[in-house]
């Protein structure tokens, strides 16, 4: 599901952190009579979700994300638990706030219990800012730690010289669901923003295939099976000379949807100094 994650002896696991991505659910909707707008299935209509960590040597983990809203805004929150033979090594947190209108974010932050990055996405650019909490107030909350450090970014442009949206890494992936991607071959560029300023991944369909794929529904003691098709993305950067890929992985991230609502049902990319790693759907509700 961009950069997003803290650094510090956490920096491994925060590897893992960066790749949460997504969700899934129940089966597609049965096809709507002709002339009626077809239904909205659960992929959707997901508030919360588990995913697990399916293959990191030597790596365990869980991350949990939330989503809420209303017509207004919408919330994204991650959080990231991470272990390395057995011991834990970290919790990460997120939260994007979005524009329920047009999927933007306005402000985005990640951290720890010992620091974090903040981003607000302004009229005019964005605001990049390490955080830490104040020794003396260690509960206070994040709008209250201290900045150590700031920078601003201009916003892209196009040819026209109109400006393009930019995104935080787990913005981008709700974002896709907005797109036109729908067959192999279909291509489109979006900006993260970083904390060295916006950069460019190019996300190409690569694959479209039929899948089945178990998971639980939360509070559930049970496997269910959903029969679906699949769309497989690459995301890799658009900048030649950029050696950082999509969610701090090392070159061409995967990304498998649920092609109908773009859902993300699998994430895999090589993250350093922890090798290939791949998150899948574990639990949803």
């Amino acid at each position: 599901m961009s950069n997003t994650y803290l650094h510090g002896g956490s920096r491994r696991a925060l590897h893992l952190s960066v790749l949460l991505a997504l969700l899934l659910a129940v089966a597609p909707a049965l096809p709507e009579p002709p002339g009626k707008k077809k239904a909205e299935g659960p992929f959707h209509r997901w508030k919360s979700i588990r995913l697990k960590v399916k293959s990191a040597p030597l790596f365990s983990g869980r991350v949990w994300m939330h989503r809420s809203g209303g017509d207004e805004r919408v919330t994204l929150r991650t959080e990231t638990m991470a272990r390395f033979l057995g011991v834990k090594v970290s919790t990460s947190h997120t939260r994007t706030s979005m524009d329920a209108r047009t999927g933007q974010p306005t402000s985005f932050v990640s951290y720890n219990d010992k620091r974090g990055r903040r981003f607000t996405f302004g009229e005019k650019d964005i605001l990049v800012e390490r955080i830490h909490p104040d020794t003396e107030r260690p509960q206070a909350p994040l709008s209250d730690w201290n900045v150590t450090r700031s920078q601003r970014f201009d916003y892209p442009t196009d040819d026209k010289g109109e400006r393009l949206p930019v995104f935080d890494y787990y913005g981008m992936l709700l974002y896709l669901q907005r797109t036109d991607l729908s067959s192999v071959g279909d291509e489109v560029v979006l900006h993260v923003a970083t904390s060295s300023g916006p950069q460019p991944f190019r996300i190409r369909v690569a694959d479209i295939r039929a899948a089945d794929l178990e998971y639980r529904l939360l509070n559930e003691d049970r496997t269910r099976t959903a029969s679906l098709r699949e769309m497989r993305l690459r995301i890799l950067p658009a900048d030649p000379d950029s050696d950082e890929g999509f969610l701090k992985m090392k070159g061409e991230t995967e990304l498998w949807l649920e092609a109908d609502s773009k859902t993300v049902l699998r994430i895999g990319g090589r993250a350093p100094k922890a090798g290939r790693v791949v998150l899948e759907l574990a639990e949803m509700g």
